[in-house]
């Protein structure tokens, strides 16, 4: 078993350095190599076992030859050509001391990590997260320094997917336009009033909120192995917990738009010396309803199994927690929109009233919750075998 020096010169780093960067691997050969320093390789039963085969999928090509897969075929060879070059993130440490997450993602924003420290040392507040991306990780000697438990719902080392997204909140439509004002009174002759203003007409409903757009896509947990090579001190049990990606919420619907304005009422005429009374206002139209809430997206299921090798005596201090990922909730519903203004009163002829006023419309109606999603997903297993010396 290759110590963290070893594996430093072997990587063409130096083992007094920290190194966190990428290194280029441009053929399946070369990767071979590369996760060969490392030691003892998993096989691909126990790191992809259950997981199902895509014969025309290159990242799975890789993984049947990488990990020896009795599967694999010249076919494979030649569709893992497809891969590279690829970026592997690398870290390079001697000594790594964490007091709260180490978020092994924040080191690249894509591609597969390959972690070799000689001593990590995990105090009260720290803990590892890895989140859909393939993990290669290998420690000399690992000190749990403190016997807290990590803050829920974490282990010590976490291997996670990443969970869908919340759906866009609808967007509220516009409203309606006023509605008709009451025709304007008249004379019926010279000096005698006709008819009276006529009233608006009542507002129209506001239109329903559009609905809310779908939770995201989750992506799926990957690979990880672990690997402690040379010994384990700690008091507590080392916790690795995992759940791949779960749904997305969807989107909340949007607001109902406000209902149309009344229609105003018409103006009494003035005929000599008399005239005709104002028509009255019409009340706002009711809000719009609010829109559905968009639907939930489904969880999906692990994308690769987890090893976990220690010395012998301390494959007893590890354990596994396995959590199932939900499917995402469906959105909330809209909100109703707010009612359209009542229009205005007309005016009254000569020695006569205007018409009355008029209010507002009601509130529309909440909007209905969107559906959930409907598929869980299953997460990965969790192998804890005793390393080779």
């Amino acid at each position: 078993m290759n110590t963290f020096e070893t594996r430093a010169n072997l990587l063409g780093l130096s083992a007094t350095s920290n190194f966190i960067g990428q290194m280029t691997i441009t053929s399946l050969e070369q990767l071979e190599e590369i996760l060969s320093l490392s030691g003892q390789a998993p096989s691909h039963a126990d790191l992809m076992g259950g997981v199902p085969h895509d014969p025309n999928d290159p990242g799975h090509a890789v993984l049947r030859h990488v990990l020896g897969s009795p599967d694999a075929t010249d076919a494979d060879r030649l569709l893992a050509a497809a891969v590279f070059p690829m970026q592997l993130n690398v870290v390079s440490i001697a000594d790594k001391t964490i007091n709260s997450e180490w978020n092994l993602n924040s080191i690249a924003p894509s591609g597969p990590i390959l972690v070799s420290l000689g001593t990590l040392t995990i105090q009260d507040g720290g803990y590892i997260t890895v989140s859909n991306r393939t993990l290669d990780m290998t420690v000399d000697n690992l000190v749990r320094d403190g016997v807290a438990p990590p803050p829920a719902p974490y282990g010590v080392f976490n291997v996670f997917g990443l969970d869908g997204t919340t759906g866009m909140t609808g967007t509220t439509p516009p409203a309606p336009g006023q509605a008709a004002s009451g025709n304007p009174g008249n004379c019926s002759s010279a000096g005698i009033a006709g008819a009276a203003g006529g009233n608006g007409t009542p507002g129209a409903t506001g239109s329903m909120g559009l609905p809310g757009g779908p939770g995201g896509a989750a992506s799926p947990s990957l690979p990880a192995t672990i690997r402690i090579t040379t010994s384990l001190q700690t008091n507590v049990p080392l916790s690795i917990v995992t759940q791949s990606g779960a749904g997305g919420k969807g989107g909340t619907g949007g607001t109902g738009s406000k209902g149309g304005q009344g229609g105003n009422g018409g103006n009494g005429a003035t005929c000599g010396c008399t005239g005709s009374a104002g028509g009255s206002a019409a009340q706002g139209g009711q809000g719009g309803p609010g829109g559905q809430g968009g639907p939930g997206s489904n969880a999906v299921d692990a994308q690769g199994n987890i090893v976990v090798q220690a010395p012998p005596a301390s494959t007893g201090m590890f354990v596994a927690i396995k959590r199932v990922a939900a499917p995402g909730a469906g959105g909330d519903p809209g909100a109703g929109g707010p009612g359209g203004d009542g229009g205005s009163a007309g005016s009254g002829g000569k020695h006569n009233s205007g018409g009355s006023g008029a209010g507002s419309g009601g509130v529309g109606n909440p909007g209905t919750a969107g559906v959930p999603g409907s598929i869980s997903g299953q997460p990965a297993d969790i192998m804890i075998q005793p390393i080779s010396a």
